[in-house]
């Protein structure tokens, strides 16, 4: 300020003076205004970003919920399916020694087993027929695997005396000329 008043009367000096404190309170108030906007932004961003995660949040629990319940049909089909082939597997395994027992009948009649033989084979045949149940598949459908995705189409758990098998036992009559289901 020194060189200041070499070059401007004492009037010149105020008015400087002046302007520049008027400057200086408008930077000064312009930059509290602009802090006041940026934290108010800050304040509304962290709003939205805590609203928006709420919603990721919501959405990703229904993904979840969605995805146990894919689980939880894509296992019935897996558990269904397996003892389905079980069933397939021992319903077979049960037709050979239901057709062993009549081949020992057809043995014992035409003298080539003795009657006791017979009796023998027949008892092993039903032991085995008596160890290879049938298994119930509808107890298999609450089995969990995890398969999340497309709607699975969940098979038709197979029992005893069920349409299919019935099916079956009826077309083995027709072969044989009678029923040769054993114990």
């Amino acid at each position: 300020m020194a060189e200041t008043s070499e070059h401007f009367s004492p009037e010149q000096e105020r008015v400087i003076n002046e302007r520049v404190n008027s400057a200086l309170s408008r930077y000064r108030m312009q930059a509290s205004v602009g802090f006041v906007i940026l934290f108010l932004g800050l304040g509304v961003s962290g709003y939205i970003e805590r609203d928006h995660n709420a919603d990721q949040r919501n959405q990703i629990a229904a993904q979840a919920h969605a995805s146990d319940q894919r689980i939880v049909q894509s296992g019935d089909a897996v558990a269904v399916g397996g003892c389905n082939r079980d069933y397939e597997t021992i319903d077979a395994l049960r037709d050979q020694l239901e057709v062993q027992l009549l081949r020992i009948d057809s043995l014992v009649a035409d003298g080539t087993y003795t009657q006791r033989q017979g009796e023998v084979a027949k008892d092993s045949s039903n032991d085995f027929l008596k160890k290879y149940t049938l298994p119930d598949c509808r107890e298999a459908a609450k089995v969990l695997t995890f398969k999340p995705g497309e709607p699975i189409n969940i098979p038709t758990p197979r029992y005893p005396d069920d349409a299919q098998q019935k099916a079956s036992e009826e077309k083995e009559a027709k072969k044989f000329g009678r029923p040769v289901n054993g114990p």
